[in-house]
């Protein structure tokens, strides 16, 4: 099967925000009065709703290929091909795993390589892709899954060790890509991905 993508490295960074409260007394010996008493509301906000990390994954998925329509389906498809090369990119895989069925051949082959690649701290000059305007197409399949076909344009990437020495080179192709998936509670889970050169 010829490679479809390639990647480089990205981080992302998150922040904390933390806030704290002090308390002031009068001056003990200033009056021998009764000292008012105020009564101080101890309720605390309602906490914002956290989502779980299941929650989180698929609000990365885009609404427009979240539904059981075939042009969702294809939004789909050309969402999950993108996050394989952003895989590699952001060096985070979580998305690309949760949009694959466990049967899926091509998904485990390439978490085995990504993985691999973030082990041995390689790196990729270049690459990319593109989904060629128009060339969508495709339906449901005898054995209930839905086929998305399109072409893609992939650009050449070289894959460097941590030495700088060339791995790997990946000439520029124009390919022909079949994603076959099936809906799955509230989204697509790809069974199959292929490709052939166009």
């Amino acid at each position: 099967m010829a490679r479809l993508l390639h990647f480089a490295a990205a981080v992302a960074l998150g922040g904390l925000a933390t806030a704290g409260l002090t308390a002031c007394t009068g001056d003990a010996e200033a009056s021998p009065s009764p000292t008012p008493v105020v009564t101080v509301s101890t309720e605390a906000p309602s906490p914002t709703p956290t989502l779980t990390a299941e929650e989180e994954l698929l609000a990365q998925i885009p609404e427009d290929a979240r539904g059981e329509s075939f042009p969702e389906a294809i939004k789909f498809a050309e969402f999950f091909v993108s996050q394989w090369d952003q895989m590699y990119r952001t060096r985070d895989a979580a998305l690309f795993a949760y949009m694959c069925d466990d049967d899926c051949e091509f998904c485990s082959t390439s978490l085995a390589e990504f993985y691999e690649i973030v082990e041995t701290s390689r790196t990729a000059e270049g690459g990319g892709l593109e989904v060629v305007a128009g060339s969508q197409s495709g339906g449901a399949s005898a054995d209930g899954q839905v086929v998305v076909t399109f072409d893609l344009d992939v650009r050449a990437s070289t894959i460097l060790e941590q030495s700088g020495e060339i791995a790997h080179t990946y000439p520029e192709e124009a390919l022909s890509v079949e994603v076959a998936m099936t809906y799955e509670g509230e989204h697509w889970l790809v069974q199959r991905v292929g490709s052939e050169a166009r």
